[in-house]
């Protein structure tokens, strides 16, 4: 009997001690707790920080100034590609033509604003007209012919074509264009360029690009607008952005905008 009692004792404190040795973690799961995981932080804290170096960099390039030679030494070989600057616009042809127009008429005594009314009533006529518009500045033209004006109205030939107009007595007597008896706010076509060129950023850099143009094309014909009058929807034709259906946008290369500029050369 009392070896039975011995052997339920010791049985006991061995199930005693089996338990505390599963609870208890040993010294390599103590040493992977305090040591490994650790370290693991630190390659991941490491990392989030040669990621802030590399678009730090990367911003500086989008600037135009190079990468601090430090921030290049820290990226080492797996780096990411640093991005270049974006020389295409996702845009459709709208309101590129609708900008070209206003550009352009810059240049021909009226204001810019006005030359986004031009634009877009251009650019209203185009939709209208689309199976006709072989030729569109034409077809511009007989529809500004045609237009019953109101009192006061009359046509103004810019980039080629005639366009309806009507005198305004607001500020600085703005000239707009006017479509079915209404004027065509330029600020309401502004708005709808900053969002279809997305955003203002865009619009600027794609407005520079082609007052880069005009002024180029002025100065080979000397200043005078009835030299390169029919030469304006035609040069649109190879910079617009590719159809890819209405709504849809295609890309506005701005290096070939630079191209078509360089070529119109003026020999001192």
């Amino acid at each position: 009997e009392k070896t039975r009692l011995f052997s339920s004792l010791n049985a006991g404190e061995d199930e005693v001690a089996a338990k505390r040795n599963r609870k208890a973690p040993s010294q390599l799961q103590q040493f992977q707790r305090d040591s490994l995981v650790p370290r693991e932080r630190r390659k991941r804290g490491t990392k989030l920080e040669r990621l802030k170096k590399a678009q730090a960099a990367a911003q500086k390039e989008l600037d135009g100034s190079e990468p601090d030679e430090d921030i290049a030494s820290a990226l080492g070989s797996s780096a990411v590609p640093t991005p270049q600057k974006s020389r295409k616009i996702s845009v459709a042809r709208a309101p590129v033509l609708i900008l070209w127009v206003a550009v352009v008429v810059s240049r021909q005594r009226y204001s810019f604003c006005e030359g986004l009314s031009f634009g877009s009533w251009f650019v209203q006529i185009l939709a209208e007209h689309t199976h006709k518009a072989v030729e569109p500045v034409k077809v511009a033209e007989r529809v500004a012919r045609a237009t019953v004006l109101p009192e006061g109205g009359t046509t103004v030939k810019v980039f080629g074509m005639r366009v309806p107009v009507v005198h305004g007595s607001g500020r600085l007597g703005a000239t707009r264009a006017i479509k079915d008896g209404d004027t065509i706010d330029p600020a309401i076509t502004q708005k709808y360029l900053t969002q279809s060129f997305g955003g203002e950023v865009h619009l600027q850099q794609a407005k520079q690009h082609l007052e880069q143009l005009a002024d180029a094309m002025l100065r080979w014909a000397d200043g005078d607008t009835s030299k390169v009058d029919e030469m304006y929807y035609t040069l649109y034709e190879q910079f617009r952005p590719d159809w890819y259906g209405v709504g849809n946008k295609g890309e506005l290369d701005l290096a070939v905008l630079k191209d078509l500029a360089s070529k119109f050369v003026v020999c001192e």
